[in-house]
């Protein structure tokens, strides 16, 4: 179970668009590796995480992008994954004139191992981030909750809601991979599994064409647990 929630907290904020650009703040590109800096709140190099773009396909909704990512640890060795986990996560999301949506159960839609199994379906609002953002602009509040059933029987259930969606600035961000315009967009998602309960801040830059280029992980008191940052865009050669 603690791997669906550090999912959760990670999955919303992987996606994002914006109205006044040619290209979606994500990317699309078949072939490319974008490569992240992970930092600790002190600011300590805590690893390094590598996302390829493995699939672009048309869909009935949209352009369905498909990526694979890879976690490293500070000296660049694989990170080994925990018993049953896979050594690459497979993440997807829906591009579109709507906006670009991820929807929860395309990555969690099976968690395996050798002794575990589990499927995990998704109900209520998808998450969705519309085809025009502007400063200042506040995004409809989300709910939804994942119904998990493992091989053996067991069931249960994870509710998640994510408030306060405010765009807070469009601006200029400078990443160790470049310089970019960005939108900024800020979300609190709050997850509550049973009687235990978590909730933490996300803010994240995001640029046409790559996707975040810098993101930032708040306890629910506004302190820093974790920041990470784009170092490297490698695209494919043709």
């Amino acid at each position: 179970m603690k791997k669906i929630l550090c999912l959760v907290f990670a999955g919303f904020g992987a996606a994002a668009s914006a109205g006044a650009q040619s290209l979606p703040l994500a990317c699309t590109e078949v072939g490319t590796q974008l490569e992240y800096a992970d930092y600790d709140s002190r600011g300590a190099l805590t690893g390094y995480t590598q996302t390829v773009v493995a699939a672009s396909e048309s869909g009935p909704d949209g352009l369905i992008v498909e990526t694979r990512t890879a976690l490293l640890d500070a000296d660049r060795r694989p990170v080994e994954p925990d018993k049953g986990d896979d050594a690459l996560q497979t993440g997807r999301l829906v591009v579109s004139a709507e906006g670009i949506c991820l929807r929860p159960d395309d990555w969690l839609d099976m968690v395996s191992g050798d002794d575990w199994k589990a499927s995990v379906e998704c109900r209520g609002d998808k998450y969705l981030i519309p085809a025009v953002l502007h400063a200042g602009q506040l995004l409809p509040e989300l709910a939804m909750t994942l119904h998990i059933r493992t091989e053996n029987g067991f069931r249960t259930q994870v509710s998640i809601r994510i408030a306060d969606r405010r765009v807070v600035a469009q601006e200029t961000t400078t990443v160790p991979a470049g310089t970019y315009e960005t939108v900024c967009l800020t979300e609190t998602v709050h997850v509550k599994w049973s009687v235990v309960g978590a909730a933490a801040q996300t803010r994240t830059w995001y640029a046409p064409g790559i996707g975040s280029v810098r993101a930032e992980k708040l306890n629910k008191r506004g302190k820093l647990e974790s920041r990470s940052e784009l170092i490297s865009v490698l695209r494919p050669q043709r």
